[in-house]
């Protein structure tokens, strides 16, 4: 755990999203319980499938934001309009993100759900007064963010 942990920091880290892969093995008998009538293997009984995996590696998939996207925020900075990033991504992944499109500085910091969670009302409005990158946030978390 200790190593896919690391995996997933690491490859965070390079503004990369990250895919953990695992297989099993199935019998004929469990391959022909999920499939269809025509054939179709049917994803809602192959969940029932999805217990005693072997973990195979952490693939990093990129995602880059649009071409346009660094140019927008550009010129939303320009225009003395702040730039706030709100994403399900890995806090690593959107602050490196963030950095790219000039959203937030080296050295800045994203704040996640979890830690906005640990948050009262007075500490999350001194937060938003300062970050500008809030990662693997759920949509009461968004709101909680505008409301500060």
């Amino acid at each position: 755990r200790v190593a896919v942990a690391r995996d997933v920091q690491e490859l965070s880290d390079q503004a990369l999203r990250t895919l953990a892969v695992a297989v099993r093995p199935l019998t004929p008998e469990e391959l022909d319980a999920v499939r269809g009538p025509d054939g179709v293997v049917d994803s809602e009984a192959a969940l029932d499938l999805e217990h005693n995996l072997a973990y195979a590696g952490t693939a990093g998939i990129i995602d880059p934001a649009r071409d346009e996207a660094g140019d927008a925020v550009a010129e939303a900075l320009r225009a003395g309009i702040r730039v706030v990033m709100i994403t399900g991504d890995h806090p690593a992944t959107a602050l490196r993100i963030a950095q790219e499109l000039g959203i937030e500085a080296e050295g800045g910091r994203a704040l996640s759900g979890p830690d906005l969670e640990a948050m009262d009302a007075d500490a999350l409005r001194e937060a938003v007064a300062e970050v500008s990158v809030y990662a693997r946030v759920s949509p009461e978390h968004k709101l909680r963010i505008i409301d500060a």
